[in-house]
């Protein structure tokens, strides 16, 4: 059995993992598990057990190995089928760009756009970079895209790919590449949709590269990583969308390799409206629009927040809807949001 089907979800498992990877784990050292090699190079997601374990600790079982690899399990691969639907409401500029990026990915189209793009010797690799402000819904406009035109998501951490280990950074930001590289290629020989590969709350990676001659190791890092994902998003195959709240500081090598750039802003009035009552379908028209022009500056994902609490409310204490109840929320939701706001200053 593999041993993913135990304790996957455990960090301990995230070790063994590296650890066979790189060859430094006592399942490597011992030579009891190794990289599947059945395509001529070491697959660095799929795992057999070693002929020495077979003729050892196994022998007695008279294991064989197996000429089909197992693969590990994508815990990252988040299937179209699994998302919820959400109506999602856009500002007019929004939902051009939008409709643009959806209809390149329906089933047929990016195919379809590829083939031709590679007959004409262009780059088939779609790159595509969502920012804004938080809450405006860059992360569910994916989960949505992906939805409805079939296409499951490489989702990848952002957080866990800085390493305090000297190298381990790049590595981690390569490999991202590489895996992603082998999930598009095994899908088109299966003729399945390929993935799309999101980068969320990347801003990390994303920011100018430093220039100084007396660069920290930090910098230098921070540089390399960078120039991997530039090298990437000139070969890639396939579709990165990349997710960040930052754009200003953004490197100009990086953002001419971008495809399409959606800005996503507050939701105007009438989409607020809309936003209002779709969560909260109690509201009238009218009450709707009255939010919206009362809390201009809330962004989707506080809107959300006031529709779940006005929810908890009615499951806890059975408190029934009113207009006044939701207004309440929505000022203790705008008092929360500029709260957190701490001011930095002296004090004499």
């Amino acid at each position: 059995p593999q041993y993913t089907d135990i304790m996957m979800e455990s960090d301990f498992a995230a070790e063994i993992y590296r650890g066979i990877n790189e060859g430094t784990g006592r399942l490597a050292t011992l030579r009891l598990m190794e990289n599947d090699t059945t395509d001529g190079s070491a697959n660095r997601d799929v795992f057999r057990v070693t002929e020495h374990a077979c003729e050892t600790i196994l022998k007695d079982f008279d294991c064989k190995l197996s000429e089909k690899p197992v693969s590990c399990p994508d815990r990252d691969l988040i299937k179209p089928e699994t998302i919820a639907a959400k109506t999602l409401f856009y500002n007019e500029r929004e939902a051009e760009q939008v409709r643009r990026l959806t209809d390149i990915l329906q089933p047929g189209n990016y195919e379809n756009l590829s083939a031709r793009l590679k007959e004409s010797g262009l780059r088939t690799g779609c790159c595509v970079l969502l920012h804004g402000a938080p809450g405006t819904g860059k992360t569910e406009t994916v989960l949505q895209l992906a939805r409805n035109s079939n296409h499951p998501i490489y989702m990848v951490d952002m957080s866990s790919v800085k390493s305090k280990w000297v190298g381990e950074s790049e590595k981690n930001v390569q490999s991202i590449f590489d895996r992603y590289n082998r999930m598009v290629q095994d899908a088109q020989k299966r003729s399945e949709p390929i993935p799309l590969l999101l980068l969320n709350e990347a801003d990390a990676l994303l920011g100018k590269r430093m220039q100084n001659e007396d660069m920290s190791s930090v910098d230098k890092m921070q540089n390399t990583m960078q120039n991997i994902i530039l090298q990437n998003m000139e070969s890639l195959e396939g579709v990165m969308i990349a997710t960040t709240n930052l754009t200003k500081n953004l490197d100009q090598a990086m953002a001419r390799r971008w495809l399409i750039t959606i800005a996503f802003d507050t939701p105007g009035l009438e989409a607020k409206a809309k936003i209002f009552r779709s969560m909260i379908p109690e509201l009238t028209a009218s009450q709707s629009k009255a939010l919206a022009e009362e809390f201009p500056t809330f962004a989707g994902g506080q809107m959300e927040n006031v529709c779940r609490r006005q929810k908890i409310d009615h499951i806890l204490y059975g408190t029934p809807f009113s207009f006044d109840h939701v207004r309440k929320l929505c000022r203790e939701e705008g008092i929360q949001s500029t709260s957190s706001r701490k001011p930095v200053g002296f004090c004499c």
